[in-house]
């Protein structure tokens, strides 16, 4: 199955646009570069573990690569710990914004998965 079957883009891409103008007029004053930097590594981090999620959950064993997993899943953490610990250094603010909006941006993901129900019938 392929990965845009499971996850609507279009509706992820137009929550994070709302998602991050918002960010940029309450905490951007100041700080427009390292929400520009911290919200780059949250995108970056959260495309990584859907290619992940996909490559663990919806490949069969003969057309996954582990190694691909592997350094994806690598990516996503160093990319995440990258864009949090600068956050945390450079924001000019309270810091429990970075966390807040990393929490917001997942739940714009979850709200991004589709939902099937499937009708299971009984032999």
């Amino acid at each position: 199955m392929q990965l845009k079957n499971q996850i609507s883009f279009i509706r992820y891409a137009i929550l994070t646009a709302i998602h991050i103008v918002v960010s940029f007029y309450y905490f951007g004053k100041n700080n427009e570069l390292v929400l520009s930097i911290v919200f780059g590594a949250f995108l970056v981090n959260q495309i990584s573990l859907i290619y992940v999620v996909k490559g663990v959950v919806l490949d069969s064993a003969e057309e996954r690569s582990n190694l691909r997993i592997f350094l994806l899943f690598a990516l996503k953490f160093l990319t995440l710990a990258f864009g949090v610990l600068y956050g945390f250094e450079n924001f000019a603010g309270n810091k429990l914004i970075i966390i807040g909006n990393y929490i917001f941006q997942l739940i714009i993901l979850a709200l991004s998965i589709k939902r099937y129900s499937k009708n299971i019938k009984e032999i």
